[in-house]
């Protein structure tokens, strides 16, 4: 297993914007897991490069929606 970060997106505010960026690592298998309260279309977004990122914008019916990945990996 990878070491990495774990990334928490409690409930926003509706139209609410968040990017999570990768800017650095500590060891060359290091990650970040981004785990939103609620997401619609999956239920994390790992980023393990530097300089991979997510967008996300919180709708208040189906929590954050993910709007642009540059290498993220949904699951």
């Amino acid at each position: 297993a990878n070491t990495g970060d774990v990334v928490t997106l409690a409930a926003g505010s509706a139209g609410q914007i968040k990017t999570i960026t990768m800017v650095g690592e500590a060891a060359g298998t290091d990650t970040v897991v981004i785990t939103p309260a609620t997401f619609a279309g999956g239920s994390t977004v790992t980023l393990d490069t530097v300089g991979e990122a997510a967008t996300f914008q919180y709708n208040a019916t189906i929590g954050w929606v993910l709007l642009n990945t540059n290498g993220g990996v949904v699951a």
